[in-house]
């Protein structure tokens, strides 16, 4: 299926190609809900133009549709075996994403566009009740599938990396990409190798990330004063989050990237 394109009227064409007859499909795109850095995910919410059915397509980071996914859909097979394509995409540093619909019935997309519509008129935190209202939509979701595309480096980043490393900049690296796909991306453009010492918290509850950093931490005492090899850190966004509410965790992580020459942040936000 091809996506032919979109008119001034928001009306969406497809074309399907079978037994060598084109089909066209018409939907009209009745909302946009943005992509946002908190919740990692973007939608659109169309009607069809004949059977007048309307759907929430999602696409979005993996666990964070992953928790929008309905009970059963979470259980399935299906579902691990999206995982494991993920994983392996990701692996060989693709950015990944994945899909997932739900069909919404006309009387309930009617009284959340009201709702959807006060929410963008609202003068007071419009955007918090924006996102509230969005939320409502993308949960109870049937997982659809995922895709995976190459997003290459501009050119000569890896060398300006390199000459930084060098010149003995420390480098940090804030990401939104699974933590298997920011490696790679590391490797390629110069900030990961070999050579170096690579730590990790990717701890996502308190006791957990106790014994992960005591574990960095005797580690890098361990290490000769006379150490040629340069020290990296990969730390997980959920990592980073039990991090920030915790003065004693926020004290010792300072410490740990204090010594770093390569830290790695994957699946952040800006916030």
């Amino acid at each position: 299926m091809d996506f032919t394109g979109r008119d001034k009227d928001n009306i969406v064409e497809i074309t399907e190609q079978s037994n060598g007859e084109k089909k066209v499909h018409t939907y009209k795109c009745l909302n946009v809900l943005e992509f946002d850095s908190a919740r990692k995910m973007m939608s659109v919410i169309v009607q069809d133009n004949i059977t007048k059915k309307i759907e929430v397509l999602t696409k979005g980071a993996d666990s964070f549709v992953e928790e929008k996914l309905t009970e059963h859909e979470r259980k399935t097979k299906d579902l691990n075996v999206c995982k494991e394509h993920i994983l392996r995409f990701a692996e060989t540093g693709l950015r990944t994403l994945m899909l997932a619909k739900r069909e919404v019935p006309q009387e309930v997309y009617d009284e959340w566009a009201l709702r959807r519509t006060a929410a963008e008129q609202s003068e007071e935190d419009r955007q918090e009740k924006i996102d509230a209202v969005n939320s409502e939509m993308e949960r109870d979701l049937v997982l659809v599938g995922s895709t995976a595309i190459e997003d290459r480096l501009q050119e000569n980043v890896a060398e300006v990396i390199k000459f930084m490393r060098v010149a003995g900049i420390k480098v940090w690296v804030l990401t939104g990409d699974k933590k298997e796909t920011a490696e790679n991306i590391g490797v390629s453009c110069g900030l990961l190798d070999a050579e170096q010492v690579k730590f990790e918290l990717v701890a996502t509850d308190v006791e957990e990330l106790k014994k992960e950093m005591k574990t960095v931490k005797d580690d890098l005492d361990l290490k000769p004063a006379d150490c040629s090899h340069k020290l990296a850190l990969v730390v997980a966004g959920d990592t980073l989050t039990i991090i920030q509410d915790n003065e004693e965790f926020k004290a010792n992580f300072s410490k740990i990237c204090d010594q770093m020459d390569v830290v790695m942040a994957c699946r952040v936000s800006p916030k």
